[in-house]
């Protein structure tokens, strides 16, 4: 079992990660603290602006949360871990950290059990039918062989529970999702339209693609916006960037993290108004899967601000509200809720009603918006979640055009 895991920051695509601090693992608790040659870098950024300073003090969560949730974030999420445990089955959180992949690891952060790393190696090129061989070999709980670990390996590194892995279009990493043979729909066809729909609704969005694995199986790709090609961004999840901890629930709030963008943001207006955008679009396209690790920031040119958006899939969630408070009546998912929150995003009732219903506008057309991508009867399919009557009931004297 790990006990010490270094942390290594990547500046930039050419140069090798540099040591900034370790995490000691204990049975009660965990501890982070900067190393010195950090703190005196010139390059360097505290990886929480209020929660981590660049000090000398030692840092102290019971899991990677409050403080430490930065941590978390460049982990291994539920898919991730599973892929690890089938390798190593005794493996505890900190071996998580050191075992996923740390070539293709979102964000700045890497993880070594030694001081003095050596990281190298390359991204094997791996076709997607390939990659999509082995996570069925892994969901049908057989005996991998050790090809597909490697193969799956390489998207170890990756939050979230769906099977996930990497492709390279015209030069450019791309983040890949995979299709679960336990799905009950086509959910890369319903991310697609959703970040359609978020781009069209003058949310920043990075580019999204359908591959098609089978004639009837499609993944999505999305670009990672973590790197620009030279440059790595430091990334931190809604929850990090809120100092969420377990049984916080009070915090997992659309009004918590925009009162959070507007003391952290480089352009807390800007931020705020696309966060609201966010929270009525994932009203109305059905996606209660909006949780707080489903929303960032992201550090460019040494300033916080919110990151592009991602995991945006219509008629996402199993659940009946939200995952996030939206307004005065918590996670209800209706437009006239979402209205009760205006002024905690800088807006008055009339100026959160005409965006609103400039967006009611722009998701009408959805159909023409995604028409030349998504096959007639796939996007049949998913027609219930969008613009769903129970967004437009209206306990409160608002009216929008539906």
């Amino acid at each position: 079992m790990t006990s010490k895991v270094y942390v290594y920051v990547k500046l930039r695509e050419v140069n090798s990660p540099i040591i900034a601090g370790v995490l000691n693992f204990y049975n009660d608790r965990i501890d982070f603290r900067y190393a010195k040659s950090w703190l005196n870098n010139p390059s360097a950024f505290a990886f929480h602006p209020d929660l981590l300073p660049l000090t000398e003090m030692v840092y102290t969560s019971r899991e990677l949360d409050g403080c430490l949730g930065v941590f978390r974030d460049s982990g291994p999420g539920i898919w991730g871990k599973e892929v690890i445990k089938r390798q190593h089955p005794n493996s505890d959180l900190a071996d998580c950290l050191v075992l996923s992949n740390n070539l293709l690891r979102i964000g700045a952060f890497r993880y070594a059990p030694e001081r003095d790393a050596v990281f190298g190696g390359e991204v094997d090129a791996i076709s997607l039918e390939e990659i999509y061989a082995a996570i069925l070999a892994m969901e049908d709980g057989g005996v991998l062989t050790e090809r597909q670990a490697l193969v799956l390996a390489q998207g170890s590194s990756m939050d979230g529970m769906r099977p996930k892995g990497f492709t390279v279009i015209d030069g450019q990493s791309w983040i890949v999702k995979f299709p679960s043979k336990n799905d009950y729909d086509n959910k890369a066809i319903n991310e697609l339209i959703g970040m359609r729909l978020a781009h069209a609704c003058g949310i920043d969005t990075p580019d999204v693609k359908l591959l098609p694995l089978t004639p009837q199986k499609y993944a999505v790709a999305v670009k990672r916006f973590d790197t620009d090609g030279l440059n790595i961004f430091p990334l931190m999840s809604a929850a990090s960037a809120m100092g969420y901890a377990d049984r916080e629930s009070e915090k997992k709030d659309y009004r918590w993290f925009a009162q959070t963008l507007i003391r952290l943001s480089s352009d807390p207006l800007a931020d705020c108004e696309s966060l609201f955008r966010r929270m009525v679009l994932n009203i109305m396209i059905s996606n209660k899967d909006d949780h707080i690790y489903n929303q960032a920031m992201i550090l460019k040119n040494g300033k916080w601000q919110l990151s592009p958006v991602y995991d945006v899939v219509c008629g996402e969630g199993n659940r009946r509200n939200h995952a996030m408070a939206i307004g005065d009546r918590g996670t209800d998912g209706d437009l006239a809720n979402a209205l009760t929150s205006a002024g905690d995003f800088g807006f008055n009732d009339q100026q959160a009603t005409t965006i609103i219903n400039e967006m009611i506008d722009i998701v009408s057309g959805w159909k023409d918006i995604v028409c030349d991508e998504v096959d007639t009867i796939e996007a049949k399919k998913i027609e219930w979640a969008i613009l769903h009557p129970d967004i437009f009931r209206a306990p409160l004297a608002h009216s929008f055009s539906a």
